[in-house]
């Protein structure tokens, strides 16, 4: 065997997992793991509600394998023009709660290779750290 040569299926490394599941199986089967290790109301709420526009977005209940790079760069194109949302951040957050639904069914094999380690950027925004020194001035004028 020569350096290089793929030999075999190993190609993307693990095998998909044989059977086909759709999106909506996908999220079914997540949300259940999530109350089994019992996550708070609110956050199963805003992967319900994320979830709701990823579908919207998609028109119809697609396979897990369907989606794609593209589908996604898509979901972003389709937040800011249709939704009207231009914040980083935002956008951030609807891609960072329909990201675990996607993991978990990479978990599962369920996807040909990660597709989302490529698309989500974080925009973060800093928040000032208060440094030693500036906590011992605010400790000293208080004192005072």
């Amino acid at each position: 065997m020569k350096r290089g040569e793929v030999v075999g299926t190993r190609q993307f490394g693990k095998k998909l997992n044989n059977q086909r599941k759709k999106y909506s199986e996908l999220y079914n089967e997540f949300v259940q793991q999530l109350e089994i290790k019992v996550r708070d109301e609110q956050t199963l709420t805003s992967y319900h509600y994320h979830s709701k526009y990823f579908t919207e977005f998609l028109g119809e209940d697609i396979y897990c394998d369907e989606i794609t790079l593209t589908t996604l760069e898509n979901y972003i194109v389709y937040i800011k023009e249709v939704k009207k949302i231009t914040n980083g951040i935002t956008i951030n957050s609807y891609l960072s709660n329909i990201s675990p639904i996607i993991k978990f069914g990479m978990k599962k094999r369920l996807y040909p290779r990660r597709i989302f380690n490529s698309i989500s950027k974080r925009t973060r925004s800093y928040k000032r750290n208060l440094y030693t020194r500036r906590i011992k001035f605010l400790y000293i004028k208080v004192n005072l």
